[in-house]
């Protein structure tokens, strides 16, 4: 397998998954994956454990005093990883 972000090629033991489930799949090695969240670019979905880029993230609102931003793929919440019904059903 080759690095997408640097072209090197990785072993197996390093590969990271970004954008899983996504039609924006790619693999990329550890020390590109390590750049990219030094730098706030990836995120880890506490609901089904991808990791994804941010700038695929959408904010669909306000949640009592948080923000929910659902994941590409299971679609709970990145931080807490509830659906929304459930973060709804814990605000309340």
């Amino acid at each position: 397998m080759i690095c997408a972000k640097c072209g090197r090629p990785i072993d197996p033991d390093e590969e990271r998954q970004i954008n899983e489930g996504t039609g924006f799949h790619y693999d990329i090695c550890e020390a590109c994956f390590d750049g990219m969240w030094e730098h706030n670019a990836i995120t880890l979905c506490e609901g089904c454990g991808n990791w994804y880029e941010t700038k695929m993230l959408r904010n669909i609102g306000i949640i009592g005093n948080d923000t929910f931003v659902p994941c590409p793929l299971c679609s709970h919440d990145i931080v807490d990883g509830m659906s929304v019904t459930e973060r709804i059903h814990e605000g309340a």
